[in-house]
């Protein structure tokens, strides 16, 4: 087969291949199925899910600038990594999130965050305002618009420029240029988890 033929061949492929993902993208976004009578379980993208509330909602707490809001509501594959965002602007309902592969941190709404069935509202404690609102001018002004990315953090070592996020080291990230680590096990990967477990947090719902 001469080269000619053969990069039209891949060419084809490619595309044959961007047209099934994206055909099923689609079928994913518009597909929803009922889970057990209280919530809804509805895919965010491909691989990935969330459950919200149907017949109730939570009443979110008065929140301020850096509290940090979580969920073990998104699973992937059956992994429950959860998702996490950081409030940068209480007065207007503001909060910056990293939320999938494809889309880069952006501002939304924290009442939607009332729908999650394992809503946590988290607070730096032992620190006075001052670094809350840090962080969260931090965020606002240097982590929104970025690439998600679920490396980010690994490669380069974290506490270099920061050119991509997820959820999580979004928050962290806000949070470490005041000089404080929130990391629960101070590994290099920052997870969910790992800010549900910070000894720096306390929980206010």
């Amino acid at each position: 087969m001469s080269r000619k033929r053969l990069r039209l061949l891949r060419g084809f492929v490619a595309l044959a291949l961007f047209a099934s993902f994206t055909a099923l993208s689609q079928l994913s976004a518009d597909w929803r199925y009922d889970c057990p009578d209280t919530y809804l379980c509805r895919p965010i993208s491909l691989f990935t899910r969330e459950e919200l509330l149907t017949r109730r909602t939570h009443t979110l707490p008065p929140l301020e600038n850096g509290d940090i809001l979580l969920t073990f509501s998104t699973h992937t594959f059956g992994w429950r990594h959860g998702h996490a965002g950081l409030v940068v602007d209480a007065e207007q309902g503001l909060v910056l999130e990293a939320q999938q592969l494809g889309s880069p941190s952006s501002l939304a709404q924290a009442e939607h965050w009332s729908r999650y069935p394992t809503l946590q509202v988290l607070r730096l404690k032992d620190a006075d305002s001052e670094v809350r609102q840090a962080a969260a001018a931090y965020a606002a002004g240097s982590l929104a618009g970025l690439p998600y990315r679920l490396s980010s953090g690994l490669l380069p070592a974290r506490g270099e420029e920061i050119a991509s996020v997820q959820c999580a080291y979004l928050v962290w990230c806000a949070y470490s240029r005041q000089g404080w680590d929130l990391d629960g096990d101070g590994g290099r990967l920052v997870t969910v988890a790992d800010l549900a477990s910070s000894p720096l947090l306390e929980r206010i719902y």
